[in-house]
């Protein structure tokens, strides 16, 4: 979104104007939408944790270790992160 001047808009404060919007009576005009906007700002918009997920497991599977069951590697996993933690 851009403002009146061409800059861009923060888009949590976009929502905060437009959320605070209120009908002329006084009440707000969008509250049923409050609440799916604020559901859906808190979702992350990014795929780190896919990729940082995908990164561990090639790590994992080496050359060597190529033939590992789904079972042997879900436990590296779960030994790693316990580690980790």
């Amino acid at each position: 979104m851009y403002d009146k001047d061409g800059g861009l808009i923060i888009i949590d404060h976009y929502w905060s104007h437009v959320l605070s919007i209120k009908s002329a009576s006084g009440e707000l005009k969008y509250h049923h939408l409050r609440k799916l906007v604020l559901a859906f700002l808190c979702l992350p918009h990014g795929n780190a944790d896919v990729e940082r997920s995908l990164s561990i497991n090639k790590k994992l599977l080496t050359p060597e270790r190529s033939l590992l069951s789904e079972e042997s590697v879900t436990g590296l996993r779960l030994t790693r992160d316990a580690i980790s933690m």
